[in-house]
């Protein structure tokens, strides 16, 4: 298995280091399934996990992550 930060993996082709945009992934909880899980993780290397319709790719300038309940 290769490395998630590496020169031969595309985890998202379309960017660039001089877009300006950070690129978030996430996948959609409603499909999310260990089957899933494991379609994604296993496709990573050529990009191919965003064909999935359970992958999100996003072009963003920033992001906040906020919990939804609070213990």
């Amino acid at each position: 298995m290769k490395p998630a930060i590496s020169k031969d993996v595309t985890i998202t082709p379309k960017s660039t280091l001089a877009d300006g945009y950070l690129t978030l992934q996430f996948m959609r909880a409603a499909s999310l399934t260990r089957m899933n899980l494991a379609k994604a993780f296993t496709s990573i290397d050529d990009g191919t996990h965003l064909d999935y319709d359970f992958v999100e790719c996003l072009p963003v300038r920033a992001f906040r992550i906020t919990p939804t309940e609070t213990e």
